[in-house]
């Protein structure tokens, strides 16, 4: 696993309920967050996506996330690509 921190200075507000705002400098900071996420913020998993016009903190809501699953001794037979998928 390759460690990065960024290395231009960013802000994060809170706006209310459970969103924040992460505003960035630089283009490339921003390309490197969205693309090699999930990130973890004391512990706290952070969605980062980014900004639109149409967002409302009070009105938002979040559609879809990603979420890992460990199975330990799993047969072999269910290590398939299209059994995993099927839910």
């Amino acid at each position: 696993m390759i460690r990065r921190e960024c290395n231009e200075i960013f802000s994060i507000d809170h706006m209310g309920r459970e969103w924040f705002k992460v505003e960035f400098t630089d283009e490339v900071e921003i390309e490197y967050v969205l693309e090699n996420r999930p990130w973890f913020v004391q512990g706290l998993i952070f969605a980062l996506k980014r900004w639109t016009l149409e967002f409302s903190p009070f009105y938002a809501t979040v559609d879809t996330i990603v979420c890992w699953v460990r199975i330990p001794f799993l047969p072999l037979q269910f290590r398939d690509e299209a059994v995993l998928n099927y839910w």
